[in-house]
């Protein structure tokens, strides 16, 4: 293989460690990813496969992690969920304003609102699994209502009719 750079000669080596900064996150370390790098002008690159499985990836092990997440964290785990802040606020229902809070770490983020997200990650309820009105449907006051379950063949199916359309 050949370094568009110079045309020299590119190298391969697999690396026992790789730094991922470009996740945006500060202790991301990959193992085993391929290093090219020119014999001639000394260019270096790393290899990484699969992007969007790395990222899912990383956002299941933080969510599954043993302490309470970083304001890095929580940025890194919103926009992949794919919300802005103002779209994550809504759907969490607080301000926009206390997310960005949250992510500069001006604000402690609760653990309430922690443990919604970290169950968003693991059930991926992405921002594609909720039409834009879904949770301004829900009616504010507290109401009584017959659950109706219907029975087929092989499965039980809820009566979608008073749902909220998200899809798991």
């Amino acid at each position: 293989m050949k370094c568009e750079s110079c045309g020299g000669e590119l190298l391969e080596t697999r690396l026992d460690s790789y730094h991922f900064d470009e996740s945006g996150l500060e202790d991301v370390i990959l193992v085993g990813v391929i290093e090219r790098r020119c014999e001639k002008c000394n260019e270096r690159e790393v290899v990484i496969p699969r992007l969007k499985e790395l990222h899912r990836t990383i956002a299941k092990a933080l969510a599954a992690k043993n302490s309470l997440l970083t304001p890095l964290e929580v940025r890194f785990l919103r926009k992949h969920l794919g919300f802005s802040q103002a779209d994550f606020a809504k759907r969490i229902n607080v301000r926009s304003e206390a997310v960005s809070r949250w992510e500069t770490g001006a604000e402690e983020f609760s653990w309430h609102f922690e443990l919604l997200l970290r169950l968003m990650v693991m059930l991926e309820l992405h921002e594609r699994n909720y039409t834009v009105k879904s949770f301004d449907e829900v009616q504010e006051k507290r109401l009584t209502a017959p659950v109706r379950i219907f029975a087929e063949k092989s499965a039980w199916r809820p009566d979608s009719t008073n749902m909220l359309t998200a899809a798991c």
